[in-house]
């Protein structure tokens, strides 16, 4: 009896949604090694070394990702995560555009962007693709409190206020 293809990285993936990285991590790897040009894999494993809090194994992944589907917008958000966690701001704005070029109704790949040219000091740049994700997905609370962060380094204390306001309504914590 033979397994599906898609039922190692189905298992993978049930384990990384259960919190068990390391586990839903090996069984990726040993996956990759039959199958080392499948887009859910490798998506699926370089954000897995991203929530480990291991960019560096992380970023080989998804650039081999970004070759092998370069209209993967998720994977290019992935990658971009993973080059800010390594401090490489540039690469990171880099990634984030062109997730945003191949996917521009993506709110995670606009709210990230404008996160990185936020950290950046680039406020004035970050506060369009930071609206347009609130627009697409306004009960991102994280989003509110970015805009208002946004607004508060541009002076635009009223538009600040409304954000944080935002921003607690949708999570008091």
């Amino acid at each position: 009896w033979v397994e599906p293809d898609f039922a190692p990285v189905e298992a993978a993936v049930a384990k990384l949604r259960r919190g068990q990285l390391r586990a839903g991590v090996q069984l990726l790897e040993l996956v990759r090694t039959r199958r080392p040009d499948d887009e859910d894999v490798l998506y699926n494993l370089g954000v897995a070394w991203n929530e480990l809090g291991e960019p560096a194994k992380a970023l080989p992944v998804l650039r081999h990702l970004a070759e092998v589907a370069p209209q993967h917008s998720r994977g290019r958000v992935a990658l971009g995560v993973a080059l800010g966690r390594m401090g490489d701001h540039p690469g990171a704005e880099q990634a984030f555009r062109s997730a945003v070029a191949a996917d521009g109704t993506d709110p995670w790949a606009l709210k990230n962007l404008a996160g990185i040219l936020f950290r950046q000091g680039r406020c004035a740049e970050a506060r369009g693709p930071l609206e347009a994700a609130l627009k697409l997905a306004p009960q991102d609370a994280q989003g509110w409190y970015l805009l208002g962060e946004v607004s508060r380094e541009l002076a635009d204390t009223g538009a600040a206020r409304l954000a944080y306001q935002q921003a607690r309504a949708l999570d008091p914590s």
